[in-house]
């Protein structure tokens, strides 16, 4: 198991690498999953941008539920593209209202 030292200084890499990434960058758009990961990340990034969410899935996917599950306890702005079971590469509906996310 990680002593407390090696994970304080996972966390501080991340948070670097993270700021890095956002700077300069008044919103940013992360493909979030509602899982470990993507909650970890969006919390970080969080603090430094306005932060736009956005899952993909057809209704009722892990994802999707995932996603949802997440923003109700985290309070995220969370877009949700769901996605035609018959064919996914087709946009069926968006759910949410937010902007589109700047570019650098």
């Amino acid at each position: 198991m990680a002593s407390s030292r090696h994970v304080d200084a996972f966390v501080r890499r991340l948070e670097d690498e993270i700021a890095r990434e956002v700077h300069g960058r008044n919103r940013v758009a992360l493909a979030y999953s509602g899982g470990l990961a993507s909650t970890l990340i969006a919390m970080i990034a969080r603090k430094r941008c306005v932060l736009d969410c956005i899952v993909a899935g057809v209704d009722g996917s892990p994802d999707i539920l995932a996603a949802k599950a997440a923003k109700a306890h985290l309070d995220y702005r969370v877009e949700y593209v769901i996605l035609s079971r018959a064919n996914p590469h087709t946009r069926c509906a968006v759910s949410s209202g937010i902007g589109a996310a700047s570019p650098r």
